[in-house]
């Protein structure tokens, strides 16, 4: 089956329930998944964020994700409100479909940013700190992400004080398992190859704004030793052309 297109894939959302118009001017510019997060409106009810999955084992990964938003929000974490998983009759494709969230903005896109004025450059440094300590409390309970990278992460508001995670279809947990072999490790370094390639690339930052606080964050972990995966994101920092020619 070939691959569908964002704009084939909301049709055939729109097509299957009634009454149901895509929200133009909403957008997820950092955090597209293979087919395209969209958005939706329906007379009655709040605007909704739809996420397809038009591949095989789709289905199997929405509802992975939608356990994994439920478990970290009983848990605390900030995360999205999953509302349901969705196949309509007679298509292939499973969408996931979950709260629209007003005034959430992706790390990347603070990243990007402009930090010649000092308070913008202090929101950014605030917002990657609740970032990576978010992170490292994850880890800390056993939680991998799959793919730790900033478009998957936000602040909400103005509140810097702490970061939502979404985008969690290769996450894992001590009871489901985890899908990469080191998956602590590679959450770590993806993120700080991440903020490298999002510009937030000066040493001493990503050593006071990552990795001290995944370190508090982690600190407490009783799963798994973490040594190896601060030790190699130790080193990418001291390093940061590599990991920006990596990504």
């Amino acid at each position: 089956m070939r691959n569908k297109s964002r704009n084939q894939l909301q049709q055939d959302y729109l097509n299957a329930y009634a009454g149901a118009a895509v929200e133009g001017g909403l957008t997820l510019t950092a955090s597209r998944s293979a087919q395209g997060v969209f958005f939706v409106s329906e007379e009655g009810k709040n605007i909704r964020a739809v996420k397809p999955y038009a591949y095989l084992g789709g289905e199997q990964d929405a509802h992975h994700e939608r356990a994994m938003y439920e478990l970290l929000s009983g848990m605390g974490f900030l995360t999205l409100k999953s509302l349901s998983v969705e196949r309509p009759a007679g298509q292939s494709t499973t969408y996931h479909v979950t709260e629209h969230i007003p005034g959430l903005v992706t790390l990347a896109e603070i990243m990007r940013t402009d930090p010649s004025e000092p308070s913008v450059a202090s929101m950014v440094d605030e917002s990657v700190r609740a970032t990576a300590h978010t992170m490292g409390l994850l880890h800390a309970r056993g939680i991998s992400l799959g793919d730790a990278q900033t478009k998957n992460f936000a602040i909400i508001g103005q509140d810097t004080s702490q970061a939502a995670v979404f985008d969690l279809p290769g996450g894992g947990t001590p009871e489901t398992g985890h899908r990469r072999t080191a998956p602590f490790t590679d959450d770590i370094l993806t993120f700080v190859r991440s903020a490298i390639h999002n510009r937030y690339d000066n040493t001493d930052k990503l050593r006071q704004h990552v990795l001290a606080p995944y370190v508090e964050g982690a600190a407490g972990n009783p799963v798994t030793d973490l040594s190896r995966g601060i030790e190699h994101a130790s080193t990418l920092i001291d390093t940061p052309d590599v990991a920006r020619t990596a990504a």
